[in-house]
């Protein structure tokens, strides 16, 4: 335990430093050039080094709120997500009209810090002008949601930006002009914490699309915005459920994650939609495999009360948001080859844990572990305790001379013959006749691979908290994560249809339809410190290609071979290519 928080100590002192190295020589010599030999083509055909002259924009850290801030930006690099919320919320890309804001402004020199408690030093409450009109009219106003959204820009780059005047149109720099007038700071009073659910309604479909392209615009300026109207928004959606968020107690990112993304469906099935960009590229995705699922094709009616468990037909899967995919399970013995058919079932993220005692990962061979067949011993078949039990059963017949004991025995052989003709074996069935005494145990083998439909979008969690036996305590695995700029999905998504994966002595083989599956990587969340303290930072991929360090409202330009290196990787978003 405590070489566990000294690690954690050691590890954000060491990023603290290297962070805070890197920003005073960019004060005192300016910005470095990119080493020529760490970028990729696409950063120097695109002029990495004139892309310094911008910034996406930053999120205020409200208090341990680092967690909040490095999922949301993950967010905002997504396209697919952007696109969806569009689309439910009926908006066509061409007309959406983003809130112009007035702000408050930060001074450049305010503290990044690696703690949680980031971008607190030195400010002191001051005036605020915020004027929230929302989406297309439709937020509500700064006055009723205490607020906003929140931008503030940060000052003293005037000079900076009088002297890139040719690069964006006068209209342009007039709106981006920054304020010089003083050192403001962000509200911190309770008029900022989460409104108390049901008092008002506030989107969370509307509020979270228009704060991701407020952090997607790119201004010759630093642009903060606050997560107030977000947490607002989350907190109406999760009514009595709002408390985890009112504190702002330090929280696990990809705790967050599923918070949202179970508002971002409650919210959706509110406002059905159809014809969407989204579903279109399902249903394609849909015929891929046919809507007869294995157990129905086989098993006819035998299978019912499984098929009642478990989406087998791809109508069935509610797949609500671009989150979400299909995976497959299958379960099946090995001595007889009973199994329940492929089960198919939705899942939202994928969960990857760091093996104990691990010093080395790579991304494609946590999947392939995840989705590798294991036998499970001493487990009870029905199948084979039917079997043994008909077998004794014949030879008590055979024994038998006694009239009536006769004529039961037989009555049960054939009950039991009429229930091992089912390919599978109703579980309500095997209850009726199963021994009270003999009970078949052997081997299973169990599965789990992705199925079709894929996600449009893939967040992958890296869980680093490892059980030590040592201590008896959780601690958090160091081990660095090798993950790639693009990846193939494709030797881990299964057809749940091909005849070759119904024998469960084998693993199953991954889909044969000549297609690659491929993933681009979008966004990561790193973590610094131990398994109890630490702090987020986001690494997210803009339109024009080019790569962005996020810690709560410092941002900083950097490249591909930075992301790829940096350690502590925990969350990986990755976006469908479906060029």
């Amino acid at each position: 335990m405590l070489s566990d928080t000294i690690k954690g100590s050691m590890d954000m002192a060491s990023a603290s430093m290297k962070y805070l190295y890197d920003k005073a020589a960019t004060k005192v010599l300016g910005p470095m050039p990119f080493d020529e030999s760490e970028l990729t083509e696409a950063e120097k055909a695109n002029g990495i080094e004139e892309m310094r002259m911008y910034n996406v924009g930053g999120i205020y850290n409200e208090g341990n709120t680092c967690f909040m801030n490095s999922v949301v930006q993950s967010f905002a690099s997504l396209q697919y997500l952007e696109e969806f919320l569009d689309d439910s919320l009926g908006i066509p890309r061409t007309q959406r009209v983003l809130p112009e804001l007035k702000k408050p402004v930060i001074p450049e020199s305010a503290s990044d810090g690696l703690t949680e408690n980031a971008g607190e030093t030195g400010t002191s409450i001051a005036s605020t002008a915020n004027d929230n009109s929302g989406l297309n009219g439709s937020l509500e106003s700064a006055d009723t949601l205490n607020g906003g959204s929140g931008n503030y820009e940060q000052g003293g780059q005037s000079d900076k930006v009088e002297s890139r005047a040719g690069t964006l149109p006068e209209t342009q720099l007039k709106l981006h002009q920054p304020s010089t007038n003083g050192y403001f700071s962000l509200p911190r009073n309770e008029s900022q914490r989460p409104m108390t659910p049901g008092t008002a309604k506030v989107s969370l479909l509307k509020t979270l699309l228009s704060l991701m392209s407020q952090l997607n615009e790119k201004k010759p300026s630093s642009h903060t915005y606050t997560t107030t109207q977000l947490i607002k928004s989350i907190s109406y959606v999760l009514g009595k459920d709002a408390d985890v968020l009112t504190g702002y107690d330090q929280e696990d990112a990809q705790e967050f994650f599923q918070q949202i993304l179970s508002c971002l469906e409650k919210e959706v099935k509110k406002t059905p939609t159809s014809n969407t960009a989204w579903e279109q590229r399902r249903l394609r995705e849909s015929s891929v495999e046919t809507n007869a699922s294995i157990d129905n094709e086989t098993n006819g009616s035998a299978n019912s009360a499984s098929s009642n468990n478990s989406s087998n037909n791809n109508n069935n899967e509610k797949l609500l948001t671009p989150f979400d995919g299909v995976f497959a399970t299958r379960v099946g013995c090995v001595k007889c080859g009973e199994m329940e058919g492929i089960r198919r079932g939705t899942l939202s993220s994928v969960d990857l844990s760091l093996q104990n005692g691990g010093d080395d990962f790579e991304l494609e061979g946590l999947l392939a572990e995840y989705c590798a067949m294991e036998t499970i011993s001493g487990v009870e078949c029905y199948r084979c305790s039917l079997n043994a039990y008909k077998t004794e059963l014949e030879t008590r017949l055979e024994n038998q001379t006694v009239g009536a004991l006769r004529n039961l025995y037989a009555t049960r052989v054939e009950e039991l013959k009429s229930a091992l003709s089912d390919l599978v074996i109703d579980e309500a069935k095997y209850a009726k006749l199963k021994p009270t005494k003999l009970k078949e145990l052997g081997d299973k083998t169990k599965q789990t691979m992705f199925a079709m439909p894929c996600a449009d979008i893939m967040m992958i969690h890296i869980n680093r908290s490892v059980f030590d036996l040592n201590t008896g305590y959780s601690r958090k695995n160091y081990a660095p994560v090798r993950f790639p700029v693009q990846l193939d999905m494709s030797p881990f998504i299964v057809d749940t249809n091909d005849p070759v994966n119904r024998d469960p002595s084998k693993p199953m083989a991954h889909i044969a339809s000549g297609r690659r599956y491929l993933y681009n990587l979008k966004a990561t969340v790193i973590h610094y410190g131990s398994h109890n303290f630490g702090h987020y930072v986001c690494f997210r991929k803009c339109e024009q290609g080019f790569w962005w360090r996020i810690s709560d409202h410092s941002v900083d330009l950097t490249t591909e071979h930075e992301v790829l290196r940096t350690q502590g990787v925990f969350m990986l978003f990755y976006e469908r290519d479906h060029e």
